[in-house]
Order: structure tokens, then sequence, then C-alpha cells
């Protein structure tokens, strides 16, 4: 994480270097004294009973013959989902946690989710859950009920889908965002109550990083101004120090480099309608049946109105290592296309400069990665981003030269003592294991034939900013992680569908 937590309110925000002492939070800006977490200091037994007895309460204003299920309650994490029974019916209570950010930001985010939810019952009724609100909030706690939905999320499919499945699957989600696309709005940001658009309700729409307490939500007129707004807002706050200042340079030099990217695009600039975007769609938020088909489209609380190519981008069905349509976006699209809506499935792969950024924006170095700096880039210049830089060091001494002239860098770099830097080559170890994992031609390969990590200059001073460290042994090397189980169960699904696809064609 590029910051660290500190003490203000027990521990529940995250500043740099302020851990030893009470201070005014400067993430924060203004909401460092609300209340957090109003039961963090006590144990997790004390609180579930407390939940349990506002839930209790809660219920009875909505249905007196209301009654809590001795079921497991579920954690995410943002809610605890409590089983209430109404009316022969299963619901959830799903209550705030408050586990990170001011209170005021939960209260956002519950009202957020509650108008969405509104406009979604007509939209989609047959795959988003009712919900109902109590009649009173009591206490601390922050709740709503939402019906429950059966089947199990995506991510918890442990077998292989059938060709049925997944045809289903892909024409329901081709379903939900036609309907989606249905509705027009104006301007980027969360829905209020009458169903208008406000300001952003969550840390920054896609980004939950504790940097984004404080940014600007909004609402904005186009993609370009909330964009340049976060990024603007990620670079002062490294300047005042709200940053590691191991990761700051770093961070800061990528940050300058969204922005120019930012700057440069034209369509980020365009004025035009806006749709619904869910802000959290990493697969868990849809739930499937047995035959495939969706069941529901749960946790809206960080959905916003954004443009059609960034409304149309699904990321659990994007890859994290390439640019080209995937697969399942290949699928998606030929079946937007088969029901008439070209216009959405052409929208699809120009989402890609929104994801790169929701995806990264708020990084530091120990988030990078050489690949993953160039998949941004690539995302706005095409071919004109040249090939990958060999290392993300390569990456940070390009950058560094490009924006040496810019003061706010400067400003940054004077903050980086030496003491700081020496501290920063450990900081930065990780950095250089994934370079050496990444350039080994396998795992099978011999010790010896790893490459060295050895100064490109001769010159570089040691308390420079860009490090030289000593790979470590292999055996301490981080592994890569495995692909998304829910891509790798769709693979002969989505060949069946194929070729029965062109059967039928």
């Amino acid at each position: 994480m590029p910051a660290m937590l500190c003490n203000v309110r027990g521990g529940s925000w995250a500043c740099s270097d302020h851990e030893r002492a009470y201070h005014h939070c400067v993430v924060l800006n203004g909401e460092g004294e609300a209340k957090v977490d109003p039961l963090t200091s006590v144990d997790e037994v004390t609180r579930l009973a407390a939940v349990m007895a506002t839930v209790k309460r809660a219920a009875h204003s909505v249905s007196p013959s209301a009654a809590t299920q001795p079921g497991p309650s579920r954690r995410g994490g943002f809610n605890l989902h409590v089983p209430v029974s109404m009316s022969n019916e299963q619901w959830y209570a799903r209550v705030k946690l408050q586990s990170f950010g001011p209170r005021t930001l939960h209260e956002r985010m519950m009202a957020n989710e509650w108008a969405t939810l509104g406009v979604l019952g007509d939209m989609l009724p047959e795959f988003v859950p009712r919900a109902l609100m109590p009649k009173h909030q009591s206490g601390d706690e922050l709740l709503f009920f939402i019906q429950r939905v059966e089947g199990r999320s995506v991510h918890d499919y442990t077998t292989p889908f059938t060709t049925a499945q997944f045809s289903r699957l892909i024409n329901d989600l081709a379903t939900v965002y036609i309907r989606l696309a249905s509705r027009k709005f104006t301007g980027i940001g969360s829905l209020t109550s009458t169903g208008a658009v406000g300001p952003l309700s969550g840390p920054a729409g896609t980004t939950v990083r504790p940097i984004f307490f404080s940014a600007p939500r909004g609402p904005f007129a186009t993609a370009k101004e909330r964009y340049l707004a976060q990024i603007d807002h990620v670079l002062d706050l490294i300047e005042r120090g709200a940053w590691s200042r191991q990761d700051a340079v770093g961070a800061y030099l990528f940050h300058l480099e969204l922005r120019a990217l930012v700057e440069g695009c034209a369509e980020m600039g365009e004025l035009g309608p806006t749709y619904l975007a869910h802000g959290d769609d990493r697969g868990d938020h849809i739930f499937i049946r047995p035959d495939g088909g969706i069941a529901g489209v749960i946790d809206w609380e960080l959905a916003y109105t954004a443009p059609l190519a960034e409304a149309m981008c699904p990321r659990f069905l994007s890859s994290s290592s390439s640019n080209a349509p995937s697969p399942l976006e290949e699928a998606l699209c030929a079946a937007l296309v088969s029901r008439g809506h070209p216009e959405l499935a052409a929208a699809i792969p120009r989402g890609r400069k929104h994801l790169r950024l929701n995806l990264l924006l708020g990084s530091g170095v120990r988030e990078l990665d050489a690949q993953r700096v160039w998949l941004v880039r690539h995302a706005f210049l095409g071919d004109a981003a040249g090939p990958p830089h060999k290392s993300l060091r390569e990456w940070l001494r390009e950058a560094r030269e490009t924006y040496a002239a810019h003061e706010g860098l400067q400003r940054v770099m004077a903050t980086v003592d030496a003491p700081t830097s020496r501290r920063a080559r450990l900081y930065l170890i990780d950095l250089e294991r994934r370079e050496v994992l990444a350039r080994r031609p396998s795992p099978a390969s011999s010790r010896s034939s790893t490459p060295t990590l050895a100064a490109e200059d001769d010159n570089e001073k040691a308390d420079d900013w860009v490090f030289v460290i000593t790979p470590p042994a292999e055996a301490a090397l981080e592994k890569p992680k495995p692909r998304s189980l829910f891509r790798k169960l769709s693979t002969k699904a989505l060949a069946g569908w194929r070729g029965a696809t062109k059967v039928a064609s």
C-alpha cells in the first residue's frame, strides 16, 4: 500500500509517517475528526450482539413479523449481511461495517446504493433484488434490507461451465448491459434520491484507496474533468506528505504521466450522455443459477454514471495483461451485435482507457510493473506507445528525465533524504523480484541463468532514488498469481459456444 495507518481514531486512517503522534490527518482534509467504526474498540462478539439488536429493531419497523434467522452472517469488504425472515421471504440486513474512512463516506455510499436500486428496479427488475429501508436508522449502525438472491457468485464456481450454461450467462449479461444503456444521464457522479446525478459517493469511482477519501467528488461534466481532478488530488497529497516517502517520487512520476495522457486525449473531453456503471464489477457481484442464467446483480454501493465506453467495459471479463479484447469480451460483443446493438459492442474495446485508469489511479511503485505502465500508455496511444520498457527501473529513469524540470517533482525529490533512500533500497526489493521473475525463461531454468540486475550506469549514485539491488535467492521469488477461476472455467464452454454460434449463423 502506498500509505500507512496512523493512530487517528483508532488507527483507521491512512497517512504516511504519522503513526506515532496524534495529528489532524492530511488525507481526510476536514473529515479528520469524523467518527469511524463506533465499535472498533470492542471484540467481535460484542459487536455482533449490538448489530443483531439493531437489526431486530429495524426489521420490526418494516414488518412486525420479522425475525432474524439462525443462519451464518456473511461479511464482505464493506458490509455485514445478517439473515432475516420477513413475510415468509428471505432477506438480509445489509449493515455497513464502517471499518475504513469517515462515517459520512458510508452514509453517502448507502444513500447512493439505495437511490441506484430504486432506478434499477424499473430497468432490471428480474436481475436486481428488492430493497427496504427501515423507518429510522437507530444507534451507530447504518443498514437497510435486501432480498436474498438465489444461486452462487460467479467466483464460487469450481467446475467448468457447459456450453449451455455459458450461453445463458452471456445472453443474460447482454440483456443487463442493453438495459443499462437504455437510460441516459447528464454528468459523471452518483445518483441522488431524486434520480439526478450528484457528487461521487465512494472514494473515487472504482478506486477504493484511502488516498481518495478527500478527493474531489464532482459531479463532473466530462471524464477528463473527473480524472484530472483526481490525479491532481494525488499529486497534491504526495507533495504535502500524505504518502510513504519511500514511494513518493515513483508515485509522483506515474501520476504525472497519467495526467499527460488524459490531458492529451480529445475523447476524454467530449460532452455527452452518461450511463450507470457498476463501479465494483470484479465478478463476485453476479450470482448465477444452476442453468447459467443470472439470478441477480448485487453490490451497487459504488455505482456512478460514466461515458458509454466506461460503463460498457466490465472489469471481470477483461484481460489484466493485454488491451486486446478477451475471448469473454468477444463473446459478449457477439451477443450484443446479434441482438441489434453494434454500438454497444463497439464501446467495449474503447473502455480500455477508463479500465486502466480506474485500476491504477492512486498506485505507487510497489503496485506497478513495466507491463502495467505500458498497458495504460497503449490504451491511450495505441501503437504510438512503442514497446514496453524492459523493467520498471528503466521507465523510472526515463520518466525522471522527462519531468526533470517539473517544480512539483523537484519539491518531492527534495524531501527524500539519505536515510529514506537507504530504506527505499529494501522497499523496492519486491520490484526487483518481479523483474527477475519476469526475465526468467522458465521455472526449470538454472539459477545461473537468472539475469543479474547490475547497474546500467557505472556513475549511478549510491544515494540516488533509483537503486541497484542484488537479486534475492530464487526460492524467495514471488510466484505468478493464477488466472481468474472464472476465465479458466469458461474456456471449454466458450469454445463450444463459438461452435454453436457458427452453426446457427
